[in-house]
């Protein structure tokens, strides 16, 4: 009796279920219409992709805007000098209008100053080029 008391404890011992090792993989499985079961695993990697695309896209807008708030502050000097530019040359061709008029009325013909420049000189200059 003693044989068959073992031999039943290796049979239990053999027929015992062992403990179940959980996979901690994560899988993706994609079920059809039909009820069939397919692998995703191109859907993971797609997934892992679109989302490092994400974070660089995120980065790249975080630093782009970092760059156009500094130029943007860096720009207010820039159109304060322009507008003081531009009313300056409105304020000089009112000027020059008005003084072409009194030129105008007075009669004169505006003459240009001519320099003489003798041969000698021309000379210089032309080789003062040519050395450029």
């Amino acid at each position: 009796m003693d044989d068959m008391s073992k031999e039943l404890e290796k049979e239990i011992a053999r027929s015992k279920p062992k403990p179940y090792k959980k996979d901690r993989k994560l899988r993706i499985l994609i079920v059809d219409d039909f009820g069939e079961m397919k692998a995703g695993e191109y859907l993971k990697t797609l997934i892992m992709i679109l989302s490092a695309m994400s974070v660089f896209c995120f980065g790249a807008a975080v630093f782009l805007y970092y760059l156009y708030a500094d130029l943007s502050r860096d720009i207010n000097p820039v159109k304060n000098r322009i507008v003081l530019a531009e009313n300056k040359v409105i304020e000089l061709t009112r000027e020059k209008e008005i003084l072409m008029a009194r030129l105008v009325i007075s009669g004169k013909e505006p003459g240009l100053k001519t320099i003489d420049i003798n041969e000698s000189e021309k000379e210089e200059m032309k080789s003062g080029k040519e050395k450029q």
